[in-house]
């Protein structure tokens, strides 16, 4: 059952706190139990009022923190003995992160929840952590979404979604409507100024999403899983998932 393990304080914790996370579905699983997302969390606050968003959202830009690749990582479970409430959670721990994260981490030391290190880990209920043991778990059934703020479990108030990805997606859908190319002239290839343009122009940034939408529904029908995919990687790189998945 979904959530087994999970203890009510964690629960009260994820609920009152603030997070800086990734959501993260794993064999399809969303959740880690009712109302709250599976996540990695980048940094933790005991309360959400101690969280400063410009500080986040300036640290988050100098370390260049980007989505992790699960193709990159190595995935390990584990039963972790908590150190605050010395009950014993079912984690999956990954070795090969980027550094920026433990260094983002350091960086806001003097807030928030401290821990003596940061370690990369997606705390999972005990069903989820039998399945990965007995069954293994391959890159393909992982995908971590955009970094995100959120003030209590779920509740989003900020996603970042300045990314490679994101502007690619931009770039390709404007380039496969000819009733988006006008604004092939005011859009550069930077990054930069694409996701710039597109924060100052939401009318233009909702519309080149719904054209996304209809092409990936067009590719991909039914099949949620890759429909996810498609809607953050693109296309090409969800055929690509599909093949991995056979």
């Amino acid at each position: 059952m979904i959530g087994d393990g999970v203890h009510d304080v964690y629960k009260e914790r994820a609920h009152k706190g603030g997070d800086v996370l990734w959501h993260v579905t794993i064999k399809g699983q969303k959740e880690l139990t009712k109302g709250i997302p599976l996540h990695m969390s980048l940094k933790v606050f005991e309360d959400k009022k101690d969280m400063n968003l410009d500080e986040i959202k300036d640290k988050v830009k100098q370390f260049d923190i980007k989505t992790p690749n699960p193709e990159k990582l190595k995935f390990k479970t584990t039963i972790f003995t908590s150190d605050r409430d010395e009950k014993k959670y079912y984690m999956l721990t990954m070795e090969g992160t980027d550094k920026a994260y433990e260094d983002f981490y350091d960086s806001l030391k003097h807030c928030g929840t401290v821990y003596k290190k940061f370690i990369p880990h997606i705390t999972i209920d005990k069903d989820l952590y039998d399945r990965i043991n007995e069954e293994g778990l391959k890159p393909e059934e992982v995908m971590f979404e955009e970094l995100t703020i959120e003030y209590g479990a779920g509740n989003t108030v900020h996603e970042f979604e300045k990314s490679e990805n994101f502007v690619s997606l931009v770039k390709e859908t404007i380039l496969l409507n000819c009733d988006l190319q006008k604004h092939l002239k005011v859009i550069s290839l930077d990054s930069e100024f694409v996701f710039n343009y597109l924060q100052d122009n939401v009318d233009l940034k909702e519309q080149i999403l719904r054209k996304h939408e209809d092409r990936i529904q067009h590719h991909f029908g039914d099949d949620k899983e890759a429909l996810d995919f498609a809607m953050k990687h693109g296309i090409a790189e969800a055929y690509k998932f599909l093949n991995r998945r056979k």
